[in-house]
C-alpha cells in the first residue's frame, strides 16, 4: 500500500508486481492522499489514510482493502499537515499512529494523544517519538514508552528549529530527522 500525492492511494496484493488505484472518499471535492497505511495478520484488510489539503484534512479508515471508507475526524484546520505519520506498530497490528490519535482495537475506537507521533521505533511499537521547542525555539525530541501515553524522556535540544521538518525515522540505535535544504 501507498500513496502518491494527488494520485491517491495505490495497493498491490501481488507481491508488489502490479498496482492498482484505491478509490477514496473525496474530502471537500478534494482526494489527494496526504498518507495511508495498511495493517498485517489481523489487520491486513485495514487502511487508514489522510484525504484533503494541506492545511484541511481528515482521516478515513477502511476495513474492506479499500471498497468502503469512514471518516474517523472532523475536518482538521492547524494549517500544518497533522499525519506525518500513519503507522501500525510492528509488535501489535491492534495499535495504529496518525498525528495526535491512537487506537489500540484495530481502527474501531480513536483516542487523542498529548503529543503528535511523528516516529515509530521500527522494532518496539510501544516507543514512540514527537517534536517540539525548547525556550530559545531549539528543536527538541521527546520519547514515550508507553504507547504515547506519557512522555518522560526528552533529549537534549538539537542545534535546528523545528520549522523545515519533512521526515523523523527512528531505528533501534538513532533517530533521524530530515529537514528542507538540510538534510538529516
Amino acid at each position: 500500500m501507498g500513496s502518491i500525492d494527488e494520485r491517491g492511494n495505490f495497493l498491490t496484493e501481488e507481491g508488489a508486481d502490479t498496482f492498482a488505484n484505491v478509490e477514496s472518499r473525496s474530502f471537500e471535492n478534494f482526494d489527494q492522499s496526504l498518507g495511508v497505511a495498511q495493517g498485517y495478520g489481523p489487520t491486513a484488510s485495514v487502511l487508514v489514510s489522510a484525504i484533503g489539503r494541506d492545511t484541511r484534512q481528515v482521516l478515513q479508515v477502511c476495513r474492506d482493502s479499500g471498497r468502503s471508507w469512514r471518516m474517523v475526524t472532523e475536518p482538521d484546520t492547524v494549517g500544518d499537515w497533522p499525519w506525518r505519520l500513519i503507522a501500525f506498530s510492528p509488535t501489535d497490528p491492534q495499535v495504529i499512529y496518525a498525528g495526535r490519535l491512537r487506537t489500540m482495537d484495530g481502527p474501531e475506537s480513536w483516542t487523542a494523544l498529548p503529543r503528535e507521533v511523528v516516529a515509530m521505533h521500527s522494532r518496539n511499537g510501544d516507543v514512540v517519538f514527537a517534536l517540539g521547542s525548547d525556550g530559545e525555539g531549539r528543536l527538541t525530541v521527546s520519547r514515550s514508552n508507553d504507547k504515547g501515553s506519557t512522555w518522560p524522556v526528552t533529549c537534549p535540544a538539537l542545534p535546528t528549529t523545528r520549522s523545515g521538518v519533512i521526515r523523523v525515522a527512528a531505528d533501534p540505535d538513532r533517530l533521524y530527522v530530515a529537514k528542507w535544504g538540510e538534510g538529516l
